[in-house]
């Protein structure tokens, strides 16, 4: 991997909680390796609200924009009290300040580099 002077390499993890659940989505098994080249994000499907235990779904995503209204987001997963992670390493340059925005409808934390910095 090349790296570059003054270069900033963040590590981006989006966990969001507890959603009213709508469309079902085609995921792979938790059990398979996936692996997802930046900047697709890898997500995992939690059956609970604290990100615990194996993820029930494990698949790529371009962009973290769902809208899960009725249902399961994903095959084997409750309509509510499920939970999603999405994570990332990306190259955001030397350059800064960044602004990152985030909305949900039932909670959300955000932390780049291991600090947490939304958490609604």
């Amino acid at each position: 991997m090349k790296t570059r002077r003054n270069a900033r390499l963040r590590s981006i993890s989006v966990a969001l909680g507890a959603a009213t659940a709508g469309g079902l989505l085609t995921t792979t098994p938790a059990s398979a390796a996936v692996s997802c080249t930046s900047p697709v994000f890898k997500r995992q499907f939690f059956a609970n609200t604290t990100l615990s235990g194996t993820p029930r779904k494990t698949d790529c995503d371009s962009m973290i924009n769902e809208s899960w209204k009725n249902g399961a987001p994903a095959t084997g997963l409750p309509s509510n009290d499920f939970s999603v992670r999405w994570t990332v390493t990306r190259d955001f340059g030397s350059g800064g300040p960044f602004a990152l925005a985030a909305e949900a409808q039932d909670g959300i934390r955000v932390y780049v580099d291991g600090k947490r910095k939304i958490d609604l």
